[in-house]
């Protein structure tokens, strides 16, 4: 069921495919190779497992498989990812519910593994290397620490202890030395990776924490800017003013019984995509969030993505992967 909002600026989407999976869901990434290749990484309990997305026929087919020795919590793309007709390098690392990390570069034919003593929540890579310490991999967990781990082994990574648990790392794709971290108490922190230390750390009111319902991401429109859901509403920082963020109960009125846990920012148009436990996910235009247009599944919500820079998206279910296109 699709409602749509009395808005002269609705914006309508239609389902383009479904393709149902012989496996479980944990986490889904896109990574966009020009326009020839187009990959999906869907992280499951027992495997990472890559899958090539042709727009022509809408399909969605398996190329590689990557077993796991547990359940994949988080998963993200390197920049060192190469793909080019039969030449196929990739370079990853997943997180894993046995509190491990496993970092994988292909082009380097080279593999490590990264022990942790708590839950790992969500993991991210620079968009850039570091030209002294190389590639860095941002990660949150349990025990309430942000890490940075850089590519040379014998460096320790960086640790820093947060007011509550982090459940979203990302750094920014423009200025590449900045990462945000979402904290489930309601807090986004802004760590600068040539200070070691957080520079600026926002706050959203939410409600007490019985779940995980906080999520952040970057505009993608406007990297000085941040987008947050927690509670009833969607929230905006505006990091160059450092005011108090711009707030929407945008699942006030939308027949929300639960509340929206994560939220992704379009590489290419100015469209928010956010979802709910309850099966529901909303698709915001960035110019009036307020009104967003909801859409209610018949299956939980497990992640989404973005598929690079188009107007479509992949909305995760337990066992299927469904595709919309804005109209």
């Amino acid at each position: 069921m699709v409602q749509f909002f009395p808005s002269a600026q609705t914006t309508t989407f239609e389902q383009k495919s479904e393709q149902k999976l012989p496996f479980i869901i944990r986490a889904i990434k896109f990574c966009s190779f020009g326009n020839d290749k187009a990959i999906l990484a869907v992280g499951t309990d027992q495997s990472v497992v890559l899958m090539e997305y042709k727009r022509e026929n809408e399909k969605i087919e398996v190329i590689k498989e990557y077993p796991l020795d547990s359940r994949c919590t988080s998963f993200d793309w390197n920049h060192q990812t190469y793909v080019s007709g039969d030449q196929q390098f990739f370079s990853f690392a997943v997180a894993c519910s046995n509190k491990y990390i496993i970092w994988k570069n292909e082009k380097n034919n080279d593999s490590k593994v990264l022990k942790y003593t708590s839950y790992i929540n969500d993991i991210s890579f620079c968009t850039v290397p570091d030209q002294q310490h190389g590639d860095l991999l941002a990660t949150v967990s349990d025990n309430h620490y942000f890490c940075i781990h850089t590519s040379n082994d014998q460096e320790i990574p960086v640790k820093i202890h947060l007011d509550s648990i982090g459940q979203r790392v990302q750094w920014s794709e423009r200025k590449t030395d900045i990462c945000l971290i979402a904290q489930l108490n309601g807090i986004v922190s802004i760590f600068d990776w040539k200070m070691k230390s957080i520079i600026t750390n926002c706050y959203v009111e939410v409600p007490p924490i019985v779940s995980y319902t906080f999520d952040a991401t970057w505009d993608k429109k406007n990297m000085q800017k941040i987008v947050c859901v927690g509670g009833d509403q969607l929230s905006i920082f505006d990091l160059k003013e450092e005011e108090a963020p711009i707030v929407f109960p945008s699942y006030k009125h939308s027949y929300c019984d639960q509340k929206p846990f994560l939220v992704r920012f379009s590489d290419h148009s100015p469209y928010i995509l956010s979802a709910t436990r309850n099966r529901q996910f909303f698709l915001h235009n960035s110019e009036y969030p307020q009104l967003p247009q909801n859409c209610r599944l018949d299956s939980n919500i497990i992640d989404a993505t973005w598929l690079g820079k188009s107007n479509e998206f992949i909305i995760a279910t337990s066992k299927e992967l469904l595709i919309y296109r804005i109209l």
